[in-house]
């Protein structure tokens, strides 16, 4: 079942955007990237709904930054490296904590 982006929440965007930081572990993911990723049934038409996913997602997490790339590509950044090692260190505690 795919979702709109319209009725796709700032939770779940941020979701979608932390599977993206686990699954590339850098700083910056750009736009083709994050529309390669396939995950929460979301499917993405144009730029547009692709920024509004990515707005959404940095209201959610609030250590990401919407931005663009050289070459005037779109894509979102972990605020700093500390952040991305924070946010990476946590999950996998949590990870490890659960058995997993």
């Amino acid at each position: 079942m795919t979702m709109s982006v319209e009725s796709f929440s700032e939770t779940e965007a941020g979701h979608l955007f932390e599977e993206l930081f686990l699954h590339y572990r850098k700083r910056r993911i750009l736009e083709k990237e994050i529309l390669k990723f396939k995950s929460h049934g979301l499917k993405i038409n144009d730029r547009k709904q692709l920024a509004m996913v990515m707005f959404k997602a940095e209201k959610a997490l609030g250590w990401i930054t919407v931005g663009v790339a050289p070459g005037w590509v779109s894509a979102v950044y972990a605020n700093s490296q500390e952040d991305l090692d924070k946010f990476l260190d946590n999950k996998k505690k949590k990870k490890s904590l659960n058995g997993s």
